[in-house]
């Protein structure tokens, strides 16, 4: 299954959500390099993040995006399946 996560972060916790991102860049690539994580686009103003992400069910993409260092720093997640 293919899922696109649309993630918007908490503004008011962005420097606090910083000192996490070298955790998160690390993760990011795990997740790639597992074939988990398909593409990721970033906001040129860091508010929003487009994961597109594969695996067996929707359940599991969301406890991948909920185990994200910077998930605590997050405002909403949308997830929309995507066609294959």
């Amino acid at each position: 299954m293919k899922m696109l996560a649309t993630i918007t972060y908490d503004q008011a916790r962005r420097a606090e959500s910083m000192t996490h991102l070298a955790a998160e860049q690390a993760r990011v690539k795990e997740l790639t390099e597992a074939g988990t994580l398909l593409a990721l686009y970033i906001q040129a103003d860091l508010t929003h993040v487009w994961l597109v992400l594969q695996g067996p069910d929707e359940a599991t993409l969301h406890q991948i995006i909920t185990d994200l260092p910077l998930h605590p720093f997050v405002a909403q997640v949308d997830l929309v399946a995507l066609a294959e």
